[in-house]
């Protein structure tokens, strides 16, 4: 199985991207998931190459008024 490098902006609160992540899955819904899973209050961006494949909106918790 070919595993494909993917991109994962992760934005601060500005919408200005603060870090960078990669990883290495064998399809989109793999690279979603994980994605997923990263515990980050702002918006995050997935993509592999230039095809933006997922747009994570801000992460707010339940009841909460933040953000």
């Amino acid at each position: 199985m070919t595993m494909v490098p993917y991109r994962i902006d992760l934005h601060g609160e500005d919408g200005v991207v603060i870090d960078v992540r990669q990883i290495f899955c064998a399809h989109d819904d793999e690279a979603i998931d994980r994605a997923g899973w990263i515990d980050h209050p702002y918006a995050m961006k997935l993509w592999q190459d230039e095809r933006l494949v997922a747009d994570f909106p801000p992460w707010k918790p339940e009841g909460s008024k933040a953000f």
